[in-house]
């Protein structure tokens, strides 16, 4: 106990050399920095979060940006006498490098919003075994432990609380709540079915999270994106398949594939999360992993990054300069290997095309071809016309519906009734003026009628609250009224129903 004090005045002091700690443990593989925290203030005897954050210039954010990269990790590096490469490992560095994210939280928590633990998840009996916590059992996506089979935990079992990351403890397996063993506790076994994705799933974050010597790259994206839309192709999906049985909003699909293809100077990665990643890869049946590595295989045979969509004219009259010598010339059908996109220097798909040259001093007229196309533009564009209607008429019928059953009308519950996309909609001006429309007038009828609520609970409180005074006895009064309903008296008087009762008591 002499000692641990001693230590802790030693921390506490301005002064501190950052090669003072006597013992250097090291992360252990894929353990947490949170973890390695705790195990490096348990061999220490450091017995307060304070005193660890002071050792490396921390502070008490960390514990809600647990084991995202710490602009102090240098100094933890050499008070702890730990590389610092290995210390990034313990943190979301090498996945947040892989999809060009910075190493700032501020770049890394919108990319993982929705994909990782708020609190604290473990398997009891990997703590038993090797006394540490891992840094995959932060992410939602894996739900269970593959080396014991069981699910993970997200409560101690003792004292039914959530864990926080970092606890005042600062010991490993220990309840901060209950002072309990964490290993005690006992996990649900997982089913064959969901055993066997969470193996899939804990090689996919073991690669994800590991370094790779192909991170630091960059232009990754491009290459992943023709990737999904590949696979996409193949199974014969459209993007509004994907977006719509995915549950994507706002086109997540065509900002992973084609913004990601067309090179925009604004790519996807501020718009897509890592969650879109992970759900349009499993929609499609094919690891995440499985795709990063083809789109880097790809990136090193050195194919030039296709920056945009360049499409293919439609058939016309080429002139020949031999004068009046008709050519025939058949255009074969091909696409750009792995890619899906039509290049302006690939032949055309489809059967054959003939196609006349005739002198450029002659009039250009259609052919029978291009009369065809053209057509069939124009009719695309009148079945565009017709869908357009058909997806109204259906959004005012769920309208009607919404409004019979005395729902609240919004764009999400319109479009679950429906069921649409919400990006589906948005495409279509007059639907989406509609909704603009209809979404406001329900916005504010439900505001007013939940203004309407508030307002008759108050008065019953205020009632309840004057019955309360006169019957023991007490001089009834608003200061009085106003402190038994736990409201400021200005509040109150702001209420013209409760101004009435209150104007009435002062009478009285």
């Amino acid at each position: 106990m002499h000692y641990r004090h001693l230590l802790n005045q030693v921390i506490s002091t301005k002064n501190l050399s950052f090669n003072s700690l006597p013992l250097h443990p090291q992360p252990e593989p894929l353990e947490s920095f949170t973890s390695y925290l705790i195990r490096l203030a348990e061999e220490n005897h450091i017995d307060r979060p304070q005193s660890l954050f002071l050792l490396f210039g921390g502070d008490d954010k960390m514990k809600r940006t647990a084991d995202y990269p710490h602009y102090t990790i240098e100094r933890l590096s050499l008070a702890a006498a730990c590389d610092k490469a290995n210390l990034l490992r313990t943190t979301f560095h090498h996945l947040a490098r892989k999809f060009d994210r910075s190493d700032t939280p501020t770049s890394i928590a919108p990319f993982l919003k929705g994909s990782i633990s708020q609190s604290f998840r473990y398997c009891p009996l990997c703590i038993k075994e090797r006394s540490y916590y891992s840094l995959m059992w932060r992410f939602l996506w894996l739900s269970g432990c593959a080396d014991h089979g069981c699910q993970l935990l997200e409560r101690c079992n003792h004292c039914g609380h959530a864990l926080p990351f970092i606890t005042a403890s600062l010991q490993i397996g220990i309840c901060p709540v209950c002072r309990c063993d964490l290993r005690t506790c006992l996990a649900e076994p997982l089913t064959q079915n969901a055993l066997s994705v969470t193996r899939v799933r804990t090689g996919d974050l073991m690669f994800l999270l590991s370094p790779q010597p192909w991170e630091d790259s960059g232009d990754i994206l491009l290459a992943l994106g023709r990737q999904f839309a590949h696979r996409r192709k193949n199974k014969q999906f459209t993007q509004d398949d994907i977006d719509a049985q995915a549950g994507f909003l706002w086109n997540k699909t065509r900002d992973i594939e084609l913004r990601a293809i067309h090179g925009n100077s604004s790519p996807p990665r501020r718009l897509v999360a890592f969650r879109h990643y992970l759900t349009y890869a499993d929609f499609l049946g094919v690891s995440l992993v499985e795709l990063l590595t083809a789109a880097q295989a790809q990136k090193a045979e050195g194919e030039r990054p296709n920056t945009g969509a360049q499409h293919v004219p439609a058939p016309r009259y080429l002139h020949h300069a031999k004068g009046d010598e008709n050519v025939e010339y058949g255009l074969q059908a091909a696409r750009v290997p792995e890619v899906g996109i039509l290049a302006s220097t690939a032949p055309i798909i489809g059967e054959e095309i003939k196609v006349s040259l005739k002198d450029h001093s002659q009039e250009e007229h259609l052919s029978p071809e291009e009369e065809e196309i053209l057509m069939l533009h124009k009719g695309s564009a009148d079945k565009k016309g017709i869908r357009e209607q058909e997806w109204l008429t259906k959004v005012q019928r769920a309208y009607e519906h919404l409004v019979a059953c005395g729902e609240q009308v919004t764009v999400k519950a319109i479009c679950h009734a429906v069921p649409v996309s919400c990006a589906t909609l948005n495409r279509h001006f007059q639907i989406k003026a509609y909704l603009a429309t209809i979404v406001k007038g329900g916005m504010y009828q439900a505001r007013r009628k939940e203004a309407q609520l508030r307002e008759e609970r108050l008065v019953a409180a205020v009632q309840h609250a004057i019955s309360q005074l006169r019957e023991s006895g007490q001089l009834v009064t608003q200061g009085e009224i106003a402190k038994l309903v736990n409201q400021r008296i200005k509040y109150l008087r702001n209420r013209p129903s409760v101004k009435m009762l209150l104007d009435q008591v002062s009478i009285e």
